[in-house]
């Protein structure tokens, strides 16, 4: 057996190979039990108490859980008091306190928390006051400051950060007046201005700006008016116009823009009406009716739609899933709802934020949260850090490079496709280029539980086994 303690690896597109997160916290009324929001990360999350207090489980391997240490936690720990919104990208997090203060923890090697280092925490930091409301994306972060002031930092290789310049801002820098809200999408990013205007920037090789084309922007677009909330996923963007109407726009190919096509759409279209709510997954896509219905559309394979199946029929169009739902919230492939009771459900591959003792992939929603306030801090505890190690029989090589090069068609195709590990079979999605199928190196990852990190300023992926 060949015992692989840490390697790195340079990639031709890490975009191809790496799993990227998309967050999509969404705020909910105030609930009858104890919770007031809930945050899917990558493989961790967050909720927020009616009272301000900040909770947070799952994975911490580079202290993206800000509890002062990288140990996995499940239950719910406490992290910190009179937080008012939490957002979560790839492994750092970013916390907005009643006292308009922001905090950041977590990794840090691209600039993401705002400090003016590159050294990760796994402590919160202050980085700014006066802030109203805050993204975490993969490798950037935004902020919007009480004067209506846009600032963002962090990594910029497409753009994502607003500027003119495609250098690393390694302290926050103002780009826009006049904001309301935004959300910090893989490598794009939206916002919105109290006018009503969406205006979007950074990769757009799936159509993800919603300009009409494929290029990359690299200063703030205007796509819309009369949006007041809006969604960056991976590779494709949502919004909700004032009338309830809910629109998309991106890559198409698991039918997450859920318009019965698997089209790519660079412009947005319209999908559904009387919307209050919606959350982006890697390729699924999720909606809350005024009704409390909960809709779900795009990649299933996984089973992160909650329709109680794992299909590589992928849904074209919304599904009912559930009613009583008040919030929603999604990450890579698996999806958290909260319910007007107070509690907090998911489902979707379990890679830790949906702890329960194992990672399994839950086809139907499992609970998380009781609506009760003594719920976390009476759940059964179980030994911080504690999980089960798979190691790889033999090295597993990233590839992918070689054929990108020397492929006539380079184009990334999302398929399905099982894999047997140690005997047992896995579900992980591929991406197929001519012929072959790629996986992503993160998924691995979670397969085996080795730990992927990415230095987005280098283009190195970094892997280390002894976690």
């Amino acid at each position: 057996m060949v015992d692989i303690k840490k390697f790195t690896c340079r990639f031709l597109s890490a975009v191809l190979l790496i799993g990227f997160i998309t967050w999509n916290p969404i705020e909910a009324r105030p609930a009858e039990g104890a919770w007031k929001t809930v945050v899917a990360c990558d493989s961790h999350a967050f909720a927020i108490k009616n009272d301000g207090g900040l909770w947070g489980w799952g994975d911490n391997n580079s202290g993206q859980l800000g509890d002062g240490t990288r140990d996995r936690l499940f239950p719910p720990a406490k992290i910190m008091d009179s937080v008012a919104q939490v957002s979560g990208g790839y492994m750092h997090t970013l916390a907005v306190k009643t006292d308009g203060g922001l905090w950041s923890w977590g990794y840090n090697i691209d600039y993401r928390l705002g400090d003016g280092t590159n050294h990760s925490s796994n402590a919160p930091m202050k980085v700014m006051d006066s802030v109203k409301t805050a993204s975490a994306g993969d490798y950037h972060s935004m902020a919007v400051k009480t004067d209506g002031s846009l600032w963002t930092w962090g990594s910029n290789q497409h753009g994502q950060l607003g500027v003119s310049k495609m250098d690393a801002e390694v302290r926050p820098k103002k780009i826009m007046d006049n904001a309301v809200a935004v959300s910090a999408g893989q490598l794009h990013s939206l916002a919105i201005k109290a006018d009503g205007s969406l205006w979007a920037w950074g990769d757009n090789s799936g159509g993800q700006v919603g300009d009409g084309t494929k290029k990359d922007r690299y200063a703030p677009y205007k796509v819309m008016d009369h949006a007041v909330a809006a969604v960056a996923g991976y590779w494709h963007s949502l919004a909700i116009k004032s009338d309830g109407s809910l629109w998309a726009w991106g890559y198409n190919s698991d039918g997450q823009l859920g318009d019965g096509t698997v089209e790519t759409r660079a412009a947005p279209v319209k999908i559904m009406d009387s919307v209050v709510a919606a959350a982006a997954g890697h390729a699924h896509t999720l909606a809350v009716k005024s009704d409390g219905g909960l809709w779900a559309w795009g990649f299933d394979y996984s089973g992160q739609l909650g329709d109680g199946v794992s299909t590589a029929d992928n849904r074209l169009s919304p599904v009912k899933v559930m009613d009583s739902v008040q919030a929603v919230t999604a990450e890579g492939n698996y999806t958290m709802v909260m319910k007007k009771d107070g509690s907090v459900w998911g489902w979707g591959t379990n890679s830790g934020a949906l702890d329960d003792g194992s990672r399994d992939t839950r086809l139907t929603p499992v609970k998380i949260l009781d609506g009760a306030a003594q719920s976390a801090s009476q759940a059964p505890p179980r030994p911080r850090g504690q999980s089960r190690l798979c190691r790889p029989p033999r090295m597993y090589n990233g590839t992918g490079d070689e054929e990108a090069r020397n492929t006539v068609d380079k184009t990334a195709r999302p398929t399905n496709s099982n894999l047997q590990i140690d005997g047992k079979n896995t579900k992980i999605e591929a991406y197929n280029i001519n012929g072959k199928n790629y996986y992503k190196i993160r998924d691995l990852g979670d397969a085996l539980s080795f730990h992927v990190d990415y230095d987005a300023v280098h283009n190195i992926v970094m892997i280390r086994t002894d976690v």
